[in-house]
């Protein structure tokens, strides 16, 4: 708690109070995501979660849509098995101070791991655990709301992603449709590194490679100083083998697609609908895809679909994409 703005504190008092839930209960909620991560073995499948069994986001833009505009795809792939999925909310949020924001989040969380601003941020994040950890940091839902309503540009986003105090591992994409443009992070308790688009540190063929109007992530990092992390994790001592290795993992596979798609199959052809395609397809979609969301930031507008729950449970991906169109709760003076 103590890494946790005054504001949100209280504001979970007040959804404690609102809803009878203990608060203790209601701050553990936020906590949930840093603490089921920490001393998680990267790279493990996930129980019930199928192929692309974690997570994928996409930004894209200019040369690569059809209109110019900026295009952030994301899929939220962890489990569809615990139920979560029926406390589904889209929390539309009007603050006294920052950004009205949207996030696609559950009942009672006054953060989330996936949204949207007023300003024109969008926000989505990936496990990628390290072996740099700590459980006394910021949470995860927390800094995702704070970017969301504190910050107007790419240039502040970095900022405080690279000052906040980290937890556990994260790839995070961070989209401006007002700058048109997109941030790629790799966090963990000790190092947030950050990619542009093109970024000479991403450009490592056969492993990876930079595209000037896009950036992408899954679920394992680019960055040497990261990868090596990971191999500290797993015992493993022989990078150039591990490089090989991971040519051959999910996560690589959804990153590799994303890249051929966007620099191939599909450039210059991306809207909303074709985003919702992408994160529809494998190896993207998955059986763990607990939401599905495409946002169109420029206009403020995004798309989601949320898993159902057991015991017919089925991916995001599989169902209705909802429009949310923010300007319409923001008003516009905004």
């Amino acid at each position: 708690a103590r890494h946790i703005a005054p504001e949100y504190i209280e504001e979970m008092q007040g959804v404690a109070e609102g809803s009878g839930v203990p608060y203790e209960d209601i701050l553990a909620m936020h906590t949930h995501a840093d603490m089921v991560h920490y001393g998680h073995d990267w790279g493990k499948p996930r129980k019930d979660a199928g192929a692309g069994h974690e997570c994928s986001n996409f930004a894209v833009w200019g040369p690569g849509t059809v209109d110019g505009k900026l295009y952030h795809g994301r899929n939220l792939d962890w489990t569809t098995g615990t139920k979560v999925q029926s406390s589904s909310v889209v929390y539309i949020g009007i603050p006294r101070q920052g950004n009205p924001f949207a996030l696609v989040t559950y009942a009672g969380c006054i953060g989330a791991v996936t949204g949207m601003s007023a300003a024109g941020i969008t926000f989505g994040e990936m496990t990628s655990t390290t072996n740099d950890e700590t459980l006394d940091g910021e949470p995860l839902f927390i800094i995702c709301r704070r970017i969301l309503q504190y910050c107007q540009t790419l240039a502040e986003v970095e900022q405080m992603v690279t000052s906040y105090a980290g937890t556990t591992g994260w790839n995070f994409v961070i989209a401006s449709g007002r700058e048109c443009s997109a941030r790629a992070f790799e966090v963990d308790a000790g190092d947030k590194v950050v990619f542009g688009p093109d970024d000479e540190k991403e450009n490592r063929p056969p492993v990876s490679r930079g595209l000037p109007y896009a950036v992408y992530r899954t679920n394992h990092p680019i960055s040497e100083k990261m990868q090596k992390k990971i191999l500290e994790k797993a015992g493993i001592d022989n990078y150039e083998v591990a490089k090989i290795a991971v040519r051959g993992m999910d996560t690589w596979q959804r990153y590799e697609s994303v890249r051929l798609w966007l620099a191939k199959e599909h450039v210059g052809k991306v809207d909303a609908r074709l985003a919702r395609a992408m994160l529809q397809t494998k190896p993207l979609a998955g059986g763990g895809n607990l939401h599905s969301v495409v946002f169109a930031p420029s206009d403020l507008k995004m798309w989601v679909a949320n898993a159902t729950s057991p015991p017919n449970k089925q991916p995001a991906y599989t169902q209705k994409y909802r429009l949310i169109e923010l300007q319409r709760y923001v008003g516009e003076g905004q």
